[in-house]
């Protein structure tokens, strides 16, 4: 079997594979919120204002030292209508920093 790879032009567009298969370039989007989020909050984003439309997932994180120790958390999501999203800060602990990261093509 040949060797299959896409070959990247300019910093958007790339070409497909040799049997006519589409390469997808995976984009991401990070959002840092303040250090006075606390649990249960709610983040609204209105991903269409980045060009969004196909959301593959989210992860997140928190600080639980200031600047410092950083643990996994991943909030709750929702879709509002067809250009916003609701992200629910996990229930845990207040006033800490959160950082999200959104996943899309």
């Amino acid at each position: 079997m040949t060797a299959r790879t896409g070959t990247l032009i300019g910093s958007r567009s790339i070409t497909g594979l040799q049997f006519g298969e589409k390469i997808r370039k995976v984009r991401t989007l990070t959002l840092y919120t303040p250090a006075t989020v606390d649990a249960t909050n709610t983040i609204s984003v209105n991903y269409a204002r980045f060009g969004i439309t196909n959301i593959l997932g989210i992860k997140g994180c928190k600080h639980t030292t200031d600047n410092s120790v950083v643990v996994a958390e991943d909030p709750t999501s929702s879709i509002v209508g067809t250009t916003k999203m609701t992200l629910t800060v996990p229930s845990g602990t207040t006033d800490d920093q959160r950082v999200y990261k959104i996943y899309y093509i």
